[in-house]
């Protein structure tokens, strides 16, 4: 796995995107409000605005036409109550009765399909709740494997350079850390790796200061602490 960013980053990356599913669903649900016709029955379509006439501050007589499902057109008048009317040309949202094409009622087009948002909200909230899924276990697992497992440092500590493949064209330069330890039988000997990391982390890390916790009852099991504030997940 690549980590690019330390855990705070990853923290507030989660929650971001989290923060911004949960905005573009409301968003979403405003606009389909907004877009949804008074009466219930009514149809909705796109027309565009031939003549627009005020009669009040707020209120517009606008004569528009309109495409009907088979592929006829209709016209009709409606009063638009908003600040800002249509132009003349410009297409509105229209909703009509399908009994009788020629009442309808008139609004301005959203800015996006309250679909799309909607589509969006949910992909990006789920990314959003993925990380803080793999973040939450990750945390977990670690706690497991320091209270449970064994600490040690290891005797060799490498530096291996490498490209990390993305759709099979692009090519990422990361490197990550080569632990090598022998027990004190000298016929005991395990080889870590930590995951993907940027090469400009190479020099904040003292490989003297490196560390190893792992279950002894499974290798494959272990995470890197490589200072302080930031460790490597297990590569198990």
């Amino acid at each position: 796995m690549l980590r690019y960013f330390r855990d705070d980053t990853l923290r507030l990356v989660h929650s971001l995107l989290l923060l911004a599913g949960v905005v573009l669903v409301l968003w979403s649900i405003i606009l389909t409000r907004n877009t949804k016709p008074k009466t219930e029955y009514f149809h909705s379509t796109v027309g565009i605005a031939r003549r627009v006439e005020q009669i009040a501050p707020t209120q517009f007589q606008i004569k528009t036409e309109y495409t009907l499902p088979g592929g006829s057109t209709a016209s009709a008048e409606a009063i638009f109550r908003e600040h800002a009317p249509p132009k003349q040309g410009e297409k509105i949202l229209v909703h009509y009765n399908p009994y009788a094409p020629g009442e309808i009622e008139a609004a301005p087009l959203p800015p996006v399909q309250p679909q799309f948002v909607f589509f969006l909200s949910i992909l990006i909230g789920g990314l959003g709740f993925r990380f803080f899924i793999r973040y939450t276990f990750r945390n977990a697992k670690m706690r497991v494997i320091a209270e449970h497992g064994k600490k040690i440092t290891p005797v060799e500590v490498l530096f291996e350079e490498e490209f990390l493949k993305i759709l099979y064209f692009i090519r990422i330069p990361v490197m990550r850390l080569h632990c090598r330890w022998t027990g004190f039988s000298g016929r005991e000997h395990l080889d870590f790796f930590s995951d993907h990391l940027p090469p400009g982390r190479r020099d904040e890390i003292d490989p003297s200061r490196v560390r190893v916790y792992y279950l002894p009852q499974d290798p494959r099991r272990y995470f890197l602490e490589l200072d302080e504030t930031s460790a490597s997940e297990d590569a198990g």
